[in-house]
């Protein structure tokens, strides 16, 4: 009796089912990061601030991107920074010296120095929030955010830091900006961040700030909402678990067929066959 081989069997199967289900999945969350009050709605709840740092809604003249709210964050003191008197504090709150004990960059969970590296100069003092959060292996976290000065003779700067790695974001220099409908001379307009993949799952940390650099005077502020999770695409791992186990099914479900087709007799087989019948 000549049998026709199976060759799809239960690992076939269930490398389908992985493969059927990755397509469903792909692109939906997975162990994204677990923000709270990333839309400051809530004003600055879940979140830990350093410095002048409070909420902001439109009538500020720029953002929020998204909601009522957004993080406004300044490196101003009160009304003498500035040559046109105006007050850009907007909490009523002092911005925080960086360095040394109880320092800004202590109070955001930094190492002492570590936003020392970004301009190659020494910062002086600024303010920051930090939220300590759960995220998955492979996602990531993001966030809009937008720079503003009055400052054109320092390079005041915004950072964000992810897990102590401190990145600028943009400095009053370097940054292209345009016409401000906020109190300040100019923007950055809203720009989004985007960190890299986590490569370890549990707590992290992320911390943003604005800071004077060489001087005490000619405020900057930044503009900070919908801090949010970035999930990993989960599908795609199915995908590929699927593609092993039904090509691998397809591999082990063949018979050999000791040099000819399957289901024919090979040659040593017929030859003996013959010498039967002689």
């Amino acid at each position: 009796m000549n049998h026709t081989p199976n060759t799809l069997r239960a690992p076939g199967l269930i490398g389908l089912g992985l493969i059927t289900l990755g397509l469903i999945t792909l692109g939906t969350t997975a162990s994204a990061a677990s923000i709270a009050n990333g839309g400051f709605e809530a004003g600055l709840n879940g979140w830990t601030a350093a410095g002048d740092a409070g909420v902001a809604t439109a009538a500020f003249g720029s953002g929020p991107s998204a909601g009522t709210n957004q993080a406004l964050l300044t490196n101003a003191l009160d009304d003498s920074d500035d040559l046109s008197g105006t007050n850009y504090n907007a909490s009523g709150k002092a911005p925080v010296e960086v360095g040394g004990a109880s320092g800004l960059e202590e109070q955001l969970g930094l190492a002492i120095g570590a936003l020392d590296a970004l301009l190659a100069a020494a910062p002086t003092e600024g303010s920051g929030l930090v939220q300590t959060f759960t995220a998955g292996a492979g996602s990531r976290i993001a966030f809009d955010w937008n720079f503003l000065t009055n400052d054109t003779s320092a390079a005041d700067f915004a950072f964000v830091a992810v897990d102590g790695i401190v990145r600028l974001l943009a400095d009053s220099l370097s940054a292209t900006l345009i016409a401000s409908g906020s109190p300040f001379g100019g923007e950055t307009g809203f720009m989004t961040f985007v960190s890299d993949p986590f490569t370890s799952s549990g707590l992290h940390r992320l911390a943003v700030g604005v800071l004077d650099l060489n001087d005490y005077v000619n405020s900057s502020a930044l503009l900070i909402d919908e801090v949010r999770g970035v999930p990993a695409p989960a599908g795609i791992w199915l995908i590929a678990a699927g593609l092993f186990g039904y090509l691998g099914a397809g591999r082990s479900g063949r018979r050999p067929s000791e040099g000819g087709t399957a289901g024919a007799a090979s040659p040593a087989t017929a030859r003996r066959s013959r010498r039967s019948r002689l």
